[in-house]
């Protein structure tokens, strides 16, 4: 993929940054590869759930690779990343999942089976995203 198949307003931002933005997280179980994370404290990382009041603003990024307890994993807080089991519409937002934790879906999320709701970017083709979050809002 590249610059111009962003959206324009991304399109500056991705210019500015000159890259995506990658943090190396110590998993605290075993984390999927293209999964949503939160920062769980010294403990590590652990999978993001809508449905958790408590993960609101705890969002981190999206996994790269499976990694196993313990190990590094690499986050994309921001910027691209793909992932060939994913099947996106192109163009849609991805949120989190409140059916399976660490999960992304083109499905907005809605109570009572979340209790907030944080887009993480948009689609740009079925296998990949574009990560850069929005602010959590409340559904409760």
């Amino acid at each position: 993929l590249t610059v111009a198949e962003l959206p324009v307003s991304w399109q500056e931002q991705w210019r500015a940054s000159g890259e995506r933005m990658v943090v190396r997280k110590v998993a605290a179980y075993p984390i999927g590869g293209g999964r949503a994370v939160v920062s769980a404290g010294v403990a590590g990382i652990a999978y993001a759930s809508p449905a958790l009041l408590s993960h609101m603003h705890l969002f981190l990024g999206v996994t790269t690779g499976a990694v196993a307890a313990g190990d590094r994993a690499d986050v994309v807080v921001t910027g691209l990343v793909e992932d060939s089991s994913w099947q996106f519409a192109p163009g849609q937002p991805v949120f989190l999942s409140a059916v399976t934790q660490g999960v992304l879906t083109q499905a907005p999320p809605t109570l009572p089976a979340s209790v907030f709701a944080l887009r993480i970017g948009v689609a740009l083709s079925p296998t990949s995203l574009f990560v850069r979050p929005s602010m959590p809002m409340a559904l409760i």
